[in-house]
């Protein structure tokens, strides 16, 4: 009997990969895999290091697989990999390093910078580039700042910063910060502004309320004008009268340092006296340079006291609007156990959607 030789078979193996690169932010970049195998690769593919599998085109013979980023950015740089199997033995894989430079970046500006007169203030930006080697310099008015008595300009890194002793009032304003490298430069804005009224607060929400009229309320703290600030929770009962219409609740203390912060505030409104009906939620922000009220404006409340039907996946004695959002939420098993410790277990039924009380 005569035994025919068998097709050899070879496992893949990478040849050739794009040599490392480097390149302008915004342009298109190719690159470029070659594999050797028998049979020929029939797992052939570019990923990038996030894990993220880019579209590619295969040579005839299906031995060469080319992906195109266009327009890449420089969120886009760092290590591609190809990888080629084609079912015998092990994937072989290789990678290559994409370099993108840009000019620089400002990372997001802060708040203004508040300041007394006669005191001292340091105004900072920051800026990221490839290259990193940046150059940094300030201006105001359109003249350039330098160092003097009463001027600093200190910068290392990607960070400037601009300190001025003793303030006077022809300080406050608008000043231009510009980082440069060898791809170009860009310009951010600091602004240097006395003590004043807070802005207003936002993001106020209801996230809970129950029959014995806890409400557990959010809202965001901004700008506050570089003073200590009380921001007050008041309420109302809908279509008061203005002059006779808002009842202070709670209060929270926001110090000069902080911004933008958030909070929270349990309402227990029942023990203040509080009945049935329906009410108006605002914030007031206060400091001893005025005060702004929230926007858009109040938050409807409604105060009840017997149970309330939500027909659907749920059934309970209070309003859940927020927690239906999706049932499958951190938000939703937070809200859940909160109103489980707040409200009495017979004003309370929770029927999932499985049916199970």
């Amino acid at each position: 009997m005569m035994t025919l030789p068998c097709c050899p078979s070879d496992p893949a193996s990478i040849t050739f990969i794009t040599p490392a690169v480097t390149v302008d932010e915004y342009d298109d970049v190719s690159l470029t895999c070659t594999a050797d195998s028998n049979p020929a690769p029939d797992n052939f593919s570019w990923t990038y290091m996030n894990g993220t599998t880019l579209t590619g085109i295969t040579s005839a013979e299906g031995f060469s697989l080319t992906t195109t980023i266009t327009d890449i950015t420089y969120q886009q740089a760092g290590t591609y990999t190809c990888t080629a199997g084609n079912g015998i033995g092990t994937a072989a894989s290789a990678g290559t390093n994409v370099t993108v430079e840009y000019a620089p970046k400002f990372y997001p500006p802060p708040d203004p910078y508040p300041a007394a007169v006669g005191a001292d203030v340091s105004m900072q930006c920051s800026a990221f580039a490839v290259p990193n080697d940046m150059t940094f310099t300030w201006s105001k008015d359109g003249t350039t700042l330098t160092n003097s008595n009463r001027l600093t300009i200190q910068s290392s890194g990607g960070t400037s910063v601009l300190t001025i002793s003793g303030v006077v009032e022809g300080d406050y304003g608008m000043y231009n910060c510009t980082a440069a490298n060898e791809k170009g430069s860009s310009l951010t804005i600091r602004t240097l502004q006395a003590h004043g009224a807070p802005d207003s607060p936002t993001g106020l929400k209801v996230l809970s309320k129950n029959t014995e009229f806890e409400v557990r309320i959010t809202w965001t703290a901004n700008f506050n004008g570089g003073l200590e600030t009380t921001h007050t929770v008041q309420l109302a009962k809908a279509g008061a009268v203005e002059s006779e219409k808002w009842e202070n609740v709670t209060s929270r203390e926001q110090s000069a340092s902080q911004q933008r912060r958030t909070f929270n505030a349990t309402l227990n409104l029942k023990a203040q006296g509080f009945v049935v009906g329906d009410y108006q939620i605002r914030i007031n922000a206060s400091n001893n340079q005025g005060w702004k009220l929230s926007v858009p404006g109040p938050v409807d409340l409604k105060l009840e006291d017997v149970n309330q039907i939500l027909y659907g996946r749920m059934t309970t004695g209070a309003d859940w609007v927020e927690a239906l959002k999706d049932m499958e939420s951190d938000e939703f098993r937070e809200t859940a156990e909160l109103w489980e410790r707040n409200v009495s277990e017979n004003l309370i039924c929770l029927t999932l959607s499985s049916g199970t009380a």
